[in-house]
């Protein structure tokens, strides 16, 4: 397994490795290099033909994604895996991009998100270091650092016990 597929198995087995029910050396297994294997962005084309498959019903969610994860979990854990199904739910990015003109309003939205649709959900947080003035022009270069009411919602997260911060390195290439 490659460095990011180690990190999404460690999260679909995060539970049961900080409670020790489960060890790193014990996701060393072929079903879970299977249900966590990176692969590249499909094509234009192979997107379209996914999209009529699911559109078929011959790509579903349930037959070809949550049978590998629950097949991994079955081959780290034996009995102990049944259960109600786990899912990640991410969401990108902190702050939204709208945010480098209007800071406190996009803080403020996060925190109705948080307290209202997510109600106890957990979730994954994907936090950018800079916000960009221009993010979805590739040569845009001006970016500003999180504001005041930016860094308070992420605080107030951690201070109500609901954020677990990991900060992950990210190469940025361009």
């Amino acid at each position: 397994m490659n460095r990011d597929e180690r990190r999404t198995a460690r999260l679909l087995f995060a539970p049961d490795l900080e409670t020790h029910e489960v060890l790193q050396v014990e996701l060393d297994r072929p079903e879970v290099a299977e249900a966590v294997r990176w692969a590249p962005v499909p094509s234009r084309i192979s997107r379209e033909l996914q999209r009529r498959a699911v559109r078929d019903g011959k790509l579903t969610y349930l037959d070809d994604v949550a049978a590998p994860v629950q097949a991994a979990r079955e081959a780290v854990m034996g009995e102990r895996a049944a259960g109600d199904p786990r899912l990640l739910v991410r969401v990108d990015e902190f702050p939204y991009y709208g945010a480098y003109d209007d800071p406190e309003g996009w803080a403020s939205t996060f925190t109705v998100f948080h307290a209202d649709a997510m109600r106890g959900t957990p979730y994954l947080l994907a936090v950018l270091p800079r916000v960009a003035r221009d993010p979805l022009d590739p040569r845009g270069t001006e970016s500003r650092p999180l504001d005041d009411p930016e860094r308070a919602a992420l605080s107030g997260l951690r201070e109500r016990s609901i954020a677990r911060t990991e900060v992950l390195r990210v190469d940025v290439v361009g």
